[in-house]
């Protein structure tokens, strides 16, 4: 084994020794898109499953909508940890004692990205089993959930490589946060809110339009009991009687 890859392996035992010392983002990188999954399925599966495959109130079909969405989101919003973790290394001083050893210097980098490419996966898996126990039955077959796994991981792997990229150019971990998030985890977990993750593009339309045409209807109600107030003595407002 040759001495960079060494080092990598070595870097990537302190991040996942990192990552159960100080366990908090793992576990929002984990628990995020699982409390999503569940929110979605629960608070809103009745509402928006409707119409869905034939879903019932319950929210039993509309799981097998909803669970690709949520499992795409683990897999962009996990990288986020990537850009903290390094901009951390960069701004606390280790990075300046790790250039005074011999060891690889695309080693520190290729710790923290195999290391949050693990937590990501991990992540994933917790999803699937969770949608797995709420009722998801993907009727893929073997070739596709490989090839499904192996996009996964490939948008995974890409953009922790882009995370940690911001994580080497920004000046504190606040702003890799922002940056990281901004890019692809903040729209990535707002997807089921406002994308077709949580409910077909048309039905969204369809709902979109019904609310349009009550609000449309609410304003000209309110502009007609203004107008006859204007002339009417007995519902005239106290601004518009003097």
């Amino acid at each position: 084994m040759s001495y960079a890859l060494q080092d990598s392996a070595t870097m990537l035992r302190r991040n996942l020794r990192h990552a159960l010392r100080y366990p908090s983002m793992t576990i929002a990188t984990i628990a995020g898109p699982v409390l999503m999954l569940l929110l979605f399925d629960y608070a809103f599966g009745g509402a928006l499953g409707t119409g869905i495959g034939g879903a019932a109130s319950d929210g039993g079909h509309y799981i097998d909508y909803l669970a690709p969405g949520i499992i795409l989101m683990a897999a962009t919003s996990g990288s986020v940890a990537t850009a903290v973790a390094v901009c951390t290394d960069m701004t606390e001083g280790i990075i300046n004692r790790f250039r005074t050893m011999a060891i690889s210097r695309s080693s520190v980098l290729t710790g923290h990205v195999v290391g949050s490419t693990i937590q990501t996966l991990v992540s994933i898996v917790f999803v699937i089993a969770v949608a797995l126990a709420l009722g998801f039955r993907p009727t893929a077959g073997p070739g596709d959930w490989l090839a499904a796994i192996g996009l996964l991981v490939l948008v995974t792997f890409a953009l922790t490589w882009l995370s940690a990229a911001f994580g080497l150019v920004t000046s504190s971990p606040e702003a890799a946060t922002r940056c990281a998030g901004c890019s692809w985890a903040r729209p990535s977990a707002t997807a089921p809110c406002s994308r077709s993750a949580g409910a077909p593009p048309s039905r969204s339309s369809a709902t979109c339009g019904r609310a349009g045409r009550s609000t449309a209807r609410a304003r000209a109600s309110r502009n007609s009991h203004g107008a006859f107030g204007q002339r009417g003595s007995g519902l005239a407002s106290p601004v518009y009687a003097s």
